[in-house]
């Protein structure tokens, strides 16, 4: 019986992570921290859908988008209703 306890997932690999997609409604810069003092790193194109990992409180979504990671304003895109259940950080 302890073998087969042990063969199963543990519970941080049984976590299912929530994302969501997010398009810019206008070009979007690609920051790397979660408000307008952050380094820009690129400008995502207007219409570009990209996946949200998760939220800060004050609406900056975490994003991946050409292989590089960052933040986004939350005010500047249009987000399906999935994004609702994103988990929420700390900037």
């Amino acid at each position: 019986i302890a073998a087969e306890a042990t063969s199963e997932p543990s519970p941080v690999a049984a976590i299912d992570t929530q994302t969501c997609s997010i398009t810019p409604i206008y070009n979007l810069n690609l920051r790397d921290q979660p408000n307008t003092d952050g380094q820009i790193y690129l400008s995502i194109p207007y219409g570009t859908a990209v996946t949200a990992n998760s939220i800060t409180s004050d609406n900056w979504y975490s994003v991946n988008y050409n292989g590089q990671s960052g933040w986004v304003s939350g005010e500047y895109v249009s987000k399906v209703e999935s994004c609702s259940k994103l988990p929420t950080v700390t900037g």
